[in-house]
């Protein structure tokens, strides 16, 4: 079909088909709302809509994670959810810009979280933009509105760690911020677990100059006990 068009057709019809897709892709989130709402699929044996959406398609379990977390932050978040659906805002940048939303610093008063919320969808909505300055600028009013009382974002090992263990049953157990690794950066560090030892600390540095490439640096170390309060995951 693709020789039949000239480059203008061409660049035309694939800006419909990825609006379409994006189109697609929003309804299939409303869906996952309405089945939080109706508790659905646990009346058909299924722990969560994630674990449904993976044993009814071809779809890995992490994408089925990424798309239920996506609607359980969108559902709270109607703005960040309208920018979503009127395609100012992507997935991955829709559910960084949620999150904060549900976990924004408890110094912020109600305006200053509203005009926080309306610069990281406006910012987002850019063509420039991408998740890494998405994220910078999260951690930038993070940092802004610090108490002070914890370790600065740099430093904070809650974010800046990723856990890996197996469980007695030779389950593979990750607790860390994910965020901070991609699917390709995340199988390459198991590779390399297999290979060290029973549990590694992968530690990534965010703080770095003002003005340089954002390309943070990822190394392995010996770990200790893993911080209790680390979210967690199951491979």
């Amino acid at each position: 079909m693709g020789g039949e068009l000239n480059d203008t057709q061409l660049m035309a019809e694939t800006l419909a088909v990825s609006a379409e897709i994006h189109t697609l892709q929003v309804h299939r989130v409303d869906l996952m709302i309405a089945m939080f709402e109706r508790d659905t699929v646990e009346e058909h044996g299924y722990r969560s809509p994630a674990h449904w959406l993976a044993a009814a398609t071809n779809l890995e379990i992490g994408e089925c994670h990424r798309i239920e977390t996506l609607a359980r932050l969108l559902r709270l978040e109607p703005e960040v959810r309208t920018a979503y659906s009127s395609g100012l805002l992507d997935s991955e940048k829709a559910r960084r810009i949620a999150y904060f939303c549900q976990h924004y610093p408890r110094t912020m008063n109600p305006c200053e979280f509203d005009r926080a919320r309306t610069i990281l969808i406006d910012h987002a909505s850019e063509k420039v933009a991408t998740k890494t300055t998405v994220r910078a600028l999260i951690r930038r009013l993070e940092h802004l509105y610090s108490t002070g009382d914890g370790p600065p974002p740099g430093e904070d090992s809650s974010r800046n760690e990723l856990f890996v263990s197996t469980t007695l049953h030779g389950r593979v157990v990750l607790k860390g911020d994910f965020d901070a690794v991609t699917g390709a950066r995340l199988r390459h560090l198991l590779s390399r677990w297999r290979h060290r030892g029973p549990r590694w600390v992968v530690s990534k540095t965010i703080g770095r100059p003002r003005g340089a490439t954002p390309t943070p640096s990822i190394s392995f170390c010996s770990a200790s006990t893993p911080p209790v309060s680390s979210p967690s995951k199951a491979v």
